[in-house]
């Protein structure tokens, strides 16, 4: 099935999409209106958005693909709270922080981690918690010497290495 639209010089093929669910206190736009069975054709963006008094916390649109699936995972509405910035361009509400937590890293060998944050009384680590790798004298850092506890419960990037210089 292929739907041409003339006017944005578009064209969208084959890929039908299921709708999604809306988060709790939230709703989702679609750029397409649904087809007749209220499936959306390859190309339909889903932005998502909170009701007042709500924060989104992931990716605010999703496209649906060719292969029939949407992109990306489904964002959350949280209540609005304090927010805690851990860089510049990463922040998180208190609260966001205190519901997703990821397990405590393995050492390296010929190196040492240390965490931004202290394990809650699980032994995890908070969602938006910083670890940084770092090597002894006469050996250097092979990989991200960063990595991020992110919203879906792991770690950001690999684990690095200490290589000697």
């Amino acid at each position: 099935m292929c739907l041409i639209v003339v006017y944005k010089i578009l064209s969208f093929c084959s890929g039908l999409c299921r709708p999604l669910d809306s988060p709790p206190d939230g709703s989702i736009e679609y750029s397409l209106i649904a087809d007749e069975n209220n499936e959306y054709l390859a190309g339909t963006i889903a932005t998502f958005m909170c009701s007042d008094g709500f924060e989104l916390f992931g990716y605010m649109t999703r496209a649906c693909q060719q292969n029939m699936t949407w992109s990306s995972d489904s964002p959350s509405c949280l209540g609005k709270i304090p927010f805690i910035c851990l860089l510049a361009d990463y922040c998180l509400s208190i609260n966001y922080t205190s519901v997703v937590s990821c397990s405590g890293l393995s050492g390296i060998e010929s190196g040492s981690i240390e965490y931004t944050t202290s394990p809650n009384a699980d032994g995890n680590f908070h969602s938006g918690t910083i670890v940084s790798y770092s090597c002894v004298d006469d050996f250097r850092i092979v990989g991200t010497d960063t990595r991020v506890c992110e919203p879906n419960m792991n770690w950001s990037g690999e684990v690095p290495t200490c290589e000697r210089k």
